[in-house]
C-alpha cells in the first residue's frame, strides 16, 4: 500500500448466496466469467493485476482469459504454487526425472515438514487416515457419477462438516469442474511461485507446467 498508493486491492471469493445456485460452480468458465464481470464493474478502465493461490489460480488463468477476450488488459497474472490440471506439461509419476525430484525432495520435508515432533506425527496421520476414509467411501458408493467419487476426495484433504450443506455441496462441484477444466495458452505475463520444499508424495511442478 505504501509503495502504490493507487493501487486497489481486493480479495475474490464465492458469494455465499450464489453457492444454492447448482449451476455456479458448475464450470470454470462459468465461474470466471461472473467474476471477470464483477471486476470490469469495479473497475470500468485501466489494467488489471491479478493473482491466485490453489483453485483460484486456476479460476484466475479463465478470469485472466476471459478479461483478455474482452478487451481488457490484463497487466500481470501471479499463480502462487498451483497448477491447472489437464495440461500434458508435467512429468508423468514414473518419470525418471519425476523419480529423482520426488526423492531429492525428501530431505528438505523431513527438515521442514519436521514430521519428528509428535504434533507432526498426529498430523499426518490424521492426514492419512482422512485420505484412507474418503477413498474407502468413494470404492464402496458403487456410484457411476464421477461426480459423487470426487466429492468424497474433497473430504480427503478438508473437514467439511464445519460448513453448511450448500458450502458443502458447493465445494465439491467446483472441485469436479477443477479437474474437468482445460486451459487454453494464455499469451499474457506471468509470475509463478514455487515452494521450494514440496509435498512429500507429490509434486505440482509448477514452473514446469506454466512455462509450457
Amino acid at each position: 500500500a505504501k509503495l502504490l498508493p493507487n493501487l486497489r486491492f481486493y480479495g475474490i471469493q464465492a458469494p455465499p448466496k450464489k453457492m444454492a445456485d447448482p449451476a455456479f460452480g458448475r464450470s470454470v468458465e462459468s465461474i470466471a466469467d461472473y467474476y471477470a464481470s464483477a471486476l470490469i464493474t469495479s473497475q470500468p478502465n485501466g489494467p488489471f493485476l491479478l493473482g491466485g493461490w490453489s483453485a483460484g489460480a486456476i479460476i484466475g488463468l479463465e478470469i485472466a482469459q476471459n478479461l483478455q477476450a474482452r478487451g481488457r488488459d490484463v497487466a500481470l497474472f501471479v499463480a502462487i504454487d498451483a497448477v491447472p490440471e489437464n495440461t500434458a506439461a508435467g512429468y508423468r509419476p514414473w518419470h525418471p526425472v519425476y523419480l529423482l525430484e520426488l526423492i531429492s525432495n525428501v530431505p528438505g520435508w523431513l527438515v521442514k515438514g519436521n514430521p519428528i515432533r509428535t504434533e507432526g506425527l498426529r498430523s499426518s496421520a490424521r492426514r492419512v487416515c482422512t485420505k484412507v476414509a474418503a477413498l474407502a467411501r468413494a470404492i464402496l458408493s458403487g456410484e457411476a457419477d464421477h461426480s459423487v467419487a470426487n466429492g468424497y476426495a474433497v473430504e480427503g484433504f478438508m473437514d467439511l462438516s464445519r460448513y453448511p450443506d450448500e458450502q458443502r455441496t458447493f465445494m465439491k462441484r467446483l472441485y469436479t469442474a477443477l479437474l474437468e477444466y482445460k486451459p487454453k495458452t494464455y499469451s499474457g505475463n506471468v509470475v509463478a511461485y514455487e515452494a521450494r520444499v514440496k509435498p512429500l508424495f507429490r509434486l505440482p511442478q509448477v514452473g514446469r507446467v506454466w512455462r509450457r
